[in-house]
């Protein structure tokens, strides 16, 4: 963690991709975050955004209701941390097209098993 990383966002390391192109892994106010083409794909700002669409769209199931859950794009895994939390018993199969996504996943974000 940086402190420079409280004031202006640090790039930690930069990827190219076939699929998503250039991929830059950055730290902002301490949170790691993952960058593709200007857009926040992962962190704060998705996880609210995440969060907030997942209470609506399934407002009327219970938590032991859901039990598998397949996700498409696993990117730095801000949805498979808050699918987590909210439905424990659930199993969470994640695919991503993409090698280096799963890589920068792994690497900077301890999504192990996916």
């Amino acid at each position: 963690m940086s402190l420079i990383s409280y004031f202006f966002p640090q790039t930690i390391e930069e990827f190219s991709s076939k699929f998503n192109g250039k991929i830059g892994v950055k730290e902002f106010f301490g949170q790691k975050y993952i960058d593709v083409g200007g857009l926040q794909q992962s962190g704060r700002i998705p996880e609210k955004l995440f969060d907030r669409g997942l209470c609506k769209l399934l407002k009327d199931r219970q938590p032991g209701e859901i039990r598998k859950i397949l996700l498409l794009g696993i990117g730095g895994g801000t949805l498979i941390r808050i699918l987590r939390k909210k439905y424990p018993l659930a199993k969470i199969v994640g695919v991503d097209i993409d090698p280096t996504m799963v890589e920068i996943a792994r690497k900077y974000f301890a999504l192990a098993g996916f």
